[in-house]
C-alpha cells in the first residue's frame, strides 16, 4: 500500500513538477538567445543595416539556436523592419517536433526597441498582456 501511495504522488505531483521546471528551463534559454541575438546585431552596424533595408537576414551559428550549446529547442530568426520595430525583430520559434511544441507561450520576440512578446503557433494577434508577463517572468 505505501509503495503504491509513493508511486501515485510521483504520478500525480513530483513528474508534473519536474516537467514544468524543465519547460521554464528552455523558455529561460530562449529569452537569454534573444538577448544575446540582439547585442550582437546591435554591435555589427553593417549587419543591421541589411536588415532594416529588408533583406531575408538569418543569425550566424551559435546566435540561431537556443540553447546555444545543446540540442536546439528554439529556432531563432531576424525578421525586417516595420514601422513599430525600430528595425528588426528576433524571434525564437519553438522547434517542431520539440519538447516546446504546443507550449502555451509559443514563440518569444524582441524588438530593436526592447519590446518584448509572445506569439502563439499559427496566430496572427501577439498574446496578451497577463501571458506575456507568465512568459517573460523574470526575465
Amino acid at each position: 500500500m505505501v509503495a503504491l501511495a509513493i508511486i501515485a504522488s510521483m504520478h500525480f505531483y513530483i513528474i508534473p513538477s519536474y516537467q514544468n521546471s524543465i519547460r521554464r528551463g528552455h523558455r529561460l534559454a530562449a529569452c537569454i538567445a534573444l538577448y544575446r541575438a540582439a547585442q550582437m546585431i546591435e554591435r555589427s552596424g553593417e549587419d543591421l543595416a541589411r536588415v532594416a533595408s529588408g533583406n531575408v537576414w538569418s543569425l550566424p551559428a551559435g546566435f540561431d539556436q537556443a540553447p546555444q550549446d545543446a540540442k536546439a529547442v528554439y529556432r531563432l530568426h531576424v525578421r525586417a523592419k516595420n514601422q513599430t520595430n525600430g528595425g528588426y525583430t528576433i524571434e525564437a520559434e519553438p522547434i517542431n517536433p520539440g519538447p516546446m511544441q504546443g507550449d502555451i507561450c509559443g514563440s518569444y520576440l524582441l524588438d530593436a526597441n526592447g519590446r518584448r512578446a509572445n506569439q502563439a503557433l499559427g496566430e496572427a494577434a501577439q498574446a496578451s498582456s497577463r501571458m506575456m508577463a507568465y512568459c517573460w517572468q523574470g526575465r
